[in-house]
């Protein structure tokens, strides 16, 4: 097998492997990763650079899904609705996979809720709930323990729509 033939096939097999969702790398930082609808100047397609623009936040907290405490690093639900002008009374909210939950816009509009993009300095790729994941300061308060704020908390978010 020549040289060639051998770059060829590694290639090809690199692309089948993510194709098929075993090796999960994160979108690069000037593709689109959210959709937000439902906003007064309609649809918005955006990048992780264009979220890291509306202001980087961090929460450090244990989690239900984790071990220890993880530092998250995002964008918090009010910079992104100040910085949309979104309003409404919910947000429904939408992973990858399609699971789906509607979260009040009082919780979403806060600066509790955090769209995490990294997790201890790294983004978070497919295979780590990412590349967005919607996290609460767990430790801070028995209220974000509860079954509801453990449902709003989507991971692998992709859709955002206001109502």
């Amino acid at each position: 097998m020549g040289l060639r033939t051998a770059a060829r096939l590694g290639a090809t097999l690199l692309l089948a492997i993510a194709a098929f969702g075993w090796l999960q790398l994160p979108a690069r930082a000037e593709e689109p990763i959210l959709v937000v609808t439902g906003l007064p100047g309609g649809e918005r397609s955006l990048t992780l650079d264009e979220l890291r623009q509306m202001g980087e936040s961090e929460i450090t907290t244990g989690t239900p899904w984790t071990e220890g405490q993880v530092t998250f690093a995002g964008v918090t639900g009010r910079q992104l609705v100040e910085a949309l002008q979104a309003s409404g009374t919910e947000v429904l909210a939408e992973a990858i996979n399609g699971y789906q939950v509607k979260i009040p816009f009082a919780v979403f509009n806060s600066d509790d809720l955090l769209i995490a993009y990294a997790r201890d300095g790294q983004r978070l790729p497919v295979r780590e709930k990412g590349p967005l994941w919607v996290v609460f300061p767990f430790d801070a308060d028995e209220r974000f323990v509860s079954e509801t704020y453990k449902a709003y908390s989507i991971w692998s978010l992709k859709h955002l729509e206001c109502h």
